[in-house]
């Protein structure tokens, strides 16, 4: 899938990496933007991509695979097809492709990455 915003993509992994833990705007903007003050301005940059990032998973089918509410979003596991999933479950397939790389372009996946 490609996204039209690398940060709205940022924001998909990210929900992704949380197997469906709810996670609030703020905490969502901490990930992303590190050590930049939660102001107006970033919460208003974090929902325009938000909005792009739901956008195209709307353009792709996938809508549903995330769930959004008030101040929060979580990714819908259950309709997800994820290779990161199926290593957490020690599929074979998925624990024989897995190249000691986890999403490495992400600098909050460095530190938060279970070992299994």
């Amino acid at each position: 899938m490609r996204f039209e915003r690398s940060k709205s993509k940022e924001i998909f992994a990210y929900l992704v990496h949380r197997h469906g833990s709810s996670c609030s705007t703020r905490e969502i903007a901490a990930a992303l933007f590190e050590d930049e003050p939660y102001d107006k301005k970033q919460q208003s940059y974090l929902q325009t991509l938000i909005s792009a990032m739901m956008k195209t998973l709307k353009k792709n089918g996938a809508a549903k695979a995330v769930n959004k509410s008030y101040n929060t979003l979580s990714v819908n596991p259950a309709v997800l097809d994820c290779d990161y999933y199926r290593f957490a479950e020690l599929d074979a397939g998925a624990v024989n492709a897995y190249a000691n790389e986890y999403m490495s372009q992400y600098y909050w996946a460095d530190f938060m990455f279970n070992d299994f």
